[in-house]
Order: structure tokens, then sequence, then C-alpha cells
């Protein structure tokens, strides 16, 4: 249960309380006062009355006159519970306009960097702006980026914009999906990891998206991974690494030399016998 849940459930149950152990009985009170007081009694005759019209509050016959004030009780809980949550949320807002600013003008310093062994642009996910229509191949270029990352020293990747820096934008690529916005994209990206690179590995790929020039960029944060993370095209895996500014494929031998080394420099055992006696 979220945190703004859990305030707004205390707050109705501290309102129904109120109004059934205070205000009903505060209420009969201030009746005993008006209708019982006369001018020739005593204190001690109106406190009895004012006694006994609160322990009145709570007797069967008086069911329904509680229910309402518990109601009412409730209702003021309610109010009290979503004006914390606004207010709250009002004093968080600041705060979470400064992130989001300061992660936009991250993006754009990186925008504004050339390609290199730790940065990637990547004009669309699917989209191709040669032809005008969409390429799955390109869903290819993309997944040979993530886990050449991957099996480097981990990297960013931005989509929608061009090598030149250029922002290109996203819409055309939401225009392919069945869901046309953020999260359809993002479901499309996890999806062609999982499916050519493997579930275990789309955790590892932190997705975030910004407006720059009131066009979206998506920014994929990729780990460095000590498992090695092939690319899956039919029957054939094929494995690439990240070199200089550019995603390069090793062949067999250089992926075997590749990963020796990149398990011996990390003191973890890649070889699936490792452990088993």
């Amino acid at each position: 249960m979220s945190p703004k849940k859990k305030v707004l459930i205390c707050h109705i149950l501290a309102g129904t309380l109120f109004g059934y152990l205070l205000l009903h009985p505060l209420t009969m009170a201030i009746y005993s006062m008006e209708v019982d007081s006369g001018p020739y009694e005593t204190m001690a005759v109106l406190s009895k009355a004012i006694y006994h019209r609160i322990l009145l509050a709570f007797t069967p016959q008086m069911n329904m006159m509680s229910s309402i004030f518990t109601l009412i009780g409730g209702l003021g809980g309610l109010g009290s519970g979503l004006y914390r949550n606004f207010i709250l949320r009002q004093d968080n807002l600041p705060r979470l306009l400064d992130d989001k600013e300061g992660e936009r003008k991250e993006v754009l310093l990186l925008i504004r960097s050339d390609e290199s062994e730790l940065l990637e642009f990547k004009s669309s996910l699917r989209w191709d702006t040669k032809k005008g229509c969409t390429n799955k191949e390109l869903e290819k270029v993309i997944l040979k980026t993530i886990a050449g990352f991957m099996n480097a020293h981990g990297g960013t990747l931005i989509i929608g914009v061009d090598d030149h820096g250029a922002v290109i934008g996203l819409k055309q690529d939401y225009q392919t999906l069945k869901r046309k916005n953020r999260d359809g994209f993002e479901q499309q990206l996890i999806k062609i990891i999982s499916a050519n690179i493997g579930t275990d590995f789309c955790p590892h790929t932190h997705v975030k998206f910004h407006e720059i020039d009131g066009k979206d960029v998506c920014q994929c944060m990729i780990d460095s991974v000590e498992q090695p993370a092939y690319v899956r095209d039919g029957n054939d895996f094929h494995y690439f690494v990240r070199t200089g500014n550019a995603t390069r494929e090793l062949n067999t031998k250089e992926a075997v030399d590749y990963i020796f080394k990149k398990q011996n420099s990390s003191g973890v055992c890649l070889d699936p016998k490792c452990g088993m006696r």
C-alpha cells in the first residue's frame, strides 16, 4: 500500500473515532445544557443530566444518530487526509521539478558530446527515416549496441538523436507501436532485449525519457555484466563488444579470449562447471 493511501486511511479512521467518541457525546451534552437546564436547577442536577445524555449517546437506541456522526467524522477525516496529501505533493513538487531539470541538463550535455566508448546515439528504434517505414532490422542494431555495452564497461544509449547530435525524437517510432507513447516504447525495447539477449539481462537496462525541444528522447543506461551477453539471430548467437566509439562483433576466438580475460580480471568464473564437484 502506498504511503498516501496509508495516510488517507489513518485520517478516515481518526475522523470516525472522533465523530463517534467525541462529536456525538459532545452534541448530546450541549443539547442537555439547552433543554434540561432551568432557572431553578442546581449545577449538580444539570451535571447529572449532562452525564446521562452523554451515556445515552452510546446506547442502542441512538445507533442511527451515532452512525450519522461517525459518517460526518469519517468525511472530515477524508477531507483532512486529502488536504495533507495535497500539501505534501506541493512541498515535493519543487524538488521533483529540480530533479527533472537536473536530469534534462545532464542529457543535453550528453547530446552535445561526441560518441565514445560510453556513449552512443541512435535515431530510432524501428522507424527507417530513409525508407519512411517500419524496419525491424533497426532493432538488431539497438540490440548490438546494448549487448556491446554490457560486455564492455557499460554505457549510455540515447535513442531519438542522430550521429551528429540532432534531436530527431520518437514520434515516428511511437506510431509503429500498439501503445503509441513512452510506455509502449519501453515495453517494446524490453521485449526485444528479453527475446534476443535474455530475460536475465533486462534489469541491466535502465530507461528514462526526456523532452528536448518538444521531442521525446529515450536514455538507456546500460550496466556492465559478468555473464556474456549474446545476441540471438535465428539459431545463431553473436558476441559484440564496445570498443572506442563503435560496437564490434568478435569472432569465436576473439570472443573466447575476451571473455577469458574479463573473467580473470573480475575474479568471477564464467564456466558453468565452476563450483561443481
